[in-house]
């Protein structure tokens, strides 16, 4: 009869387990941060393209701004010429003072380009501005481009009532057949004023509506320029600060 021997496997001591639990915690803790440190660059990298792309945006409002102040500067020679000419509207025609009435009508807007400032705003991207001082320098942005836009509503109101009364006064078609036969000259050595309505009501209502116009103008006129130098200035801070040349 045979015996066989029995093979004891040592018990194993706490510090064993101690020791497996350590290695799987620490298994997991570092998964658990390579995924942080994952997560973290993509967010960084999303970061650096939403300010790369809101740099291209502001360069383009700068160079749409200057395009817009230009117009609204240079139309303030005809607004001049109105003024000073207002007092001849009705004793004949006058071809400066026309003219000028036709070309203070109307500008070049100033659209901004907001692609990025919606998708920071509406998708989520303002989280990712890690700079409190560069997210606190965008929303100030914004807010001026929308203190614009209810500057440009009310000098579209302001516009729209002096074209309407415009419309009301002059004789258009006599004028455009008077043009078509007669000279400059001969137009303004004539006495016809080629207007419709040329009573002291009418022609006051009509250089009130240009005196609001043109006040609504210089408004949005300023707060372009003060926008743009914002545009410059902002972006100088967003290229500092995320090291894009």
């Amino acid at each position: 009869m045979e015996v066989h021997a029995h093979t004891h496997t040592p018990r194993k001591t706490w510090t064993h387990y101690f020791w497996e639990f350590l290695m799987l915690f620490l298994a997991v803790f570092c998964g658990f941060l390579a995924e942080y440190q994952l997560e973290h660059k993509i967010e960084k990298d999303r970061e650096k393209q939403f300010i790369t792309s809101l740099i291209e945006d502001l360069e383009v409002d700068t160079s749409n701004l200057r395009i817009s102040i230009e117009s609204f500067t240079e139309q303030d020679k005809y607004f001049d010429t109105v003024f000073n000419l207002f007092p001849q509207l009705a004793k004949g025609y006058n071809h400066s003072l026309r003219t000028s009435m036709f070309n203070i009508m109307g500008w070049k807007n100033f659209i901004a380009t907001d692609k990025t400032m919606q998708q920071l705003k509406y998708s989520g991207g303002m989280r990712l501005i890690r700079k409190r001082k560069i997210a606190d320098a965008i929303a100030a942005y914004d807010a001026l481009l929308r203190v614009l836009d209810l500057d440009m509503k009310e000098l579209d109101q302001a516009h729209t009532g002096v074209g309407d009364k415009f419309g009301e006064m002059i004789d258009m078609q006599s004028l455009q057949t008077a043009q078509q036969s007669k000279s400059i000259a001969e137009l303004e050595n004539g006495t016809e004023d080629y207007l419709l309505k040329s009573d002291a009501v009418n022609l006051g209502e009509y250089y009130n509506r240009l005196i609001v116009y043109r006040l609504l103008r210089g408004y949005a006129l300023d707060r372009m320029k003060i926008i743009k130098i914002k545009a410059s200035e902002l972006i100088s801070v967003l290229k500092k600060e995320y090291k894009i040349k």
